[in-house]
């Protein structure tokens, strides 16, 4: 072979070795432009998930806020969901026969406070009077704000006698309290042929009757 043929021949070699660098790197980038969009796809997922994440717990958050009442924080009946908690707590004890009373509570007197003192002075008496009933009630007892100055109290498995007695006791400490407040109440025990709205009804009427 001539050295004319050797010079040419390796200039082929050359020439094919630098397009093989040159497809190599061309791989190697194109390798590493997808690793950073794969990375990139990660990292947008993640902020995905955890927006998902933060939206779920601020809907946890605002379904938990919805189910009590912003001042007094025991269950209200918007949407349903106080009466929703009697109902369930009604069946279970017609199925089981347990006991259950309903306590129907008027806030004497929270529209005079409102006009006279302002409002601010009327949540500070309905707050005043939730707290007194959570003191002297089992902590799983139903405690549900009706609205304005009403509340239905639920208790299971406990006597009519001994829920007379409690709220006496209610009634007493809130009058001796600095600034006096007063209650009516009546009271409701379960029949076997009661629905929620008969014993609500019950209760009312026996706190209207007590009240004239």
């Amino acid at each position: 072979m001539s050295v004319s043929e050797h010079i040419i021949r390796a200039a082929g070699h050359r020439k094919r070795a630098n397009r093989d660098h040159a497809e190599v790197a061309e791989q190697s980038a194109l390798a590493f432009a997808d690793r950073r969009i794969a990375a990139h796809d990660r990292e947008l997922a993640a902020c995905e998930r955890l927006h998902a994440l933060v939206d779920r717990e601020l809907l946890a958050d605002a379904l938990a806020n919805a189910e009590v009442d912003p001042l007094t924080r025991c269950a209200h009946t918007g949407g349903g969901t106080g009466l929703a908690d009697l109902d369930r707590e009604l069946l279970c004890c017609h199925r089981t026969g347990r006991g259950l009373v309903v306590v129907y509570v008027d806030v004497v007197g929270l529209k005079v406070v409102n006009d006279t003192e302002g409002h601010h002075a009327g949540d500070e008496l309905l707050v005043r009077m939730v707290a007194m009933l959570k003191q002297h009630l089992r902590s799983y007892d139903l405690i549900v704000r009706l609205g304005g100055d009403e509340f239905l109290c639920v208790m299971s498995g406990v006597a009519l006698p001994e829920v007379r007695r409690r709220f006496i006791r209610i009634a007493a400490m809130l009058a001796d309290a600095p600034r006096g407040a007063a209650i009516r109440t009546g009271f409701a025990e379960l029949a076997p042929a009661d629905s929620t709205a008969s014993l609500i009804a019950r209760a009312d009427e026996q706190m209207i009757g007590r009240g004239r």
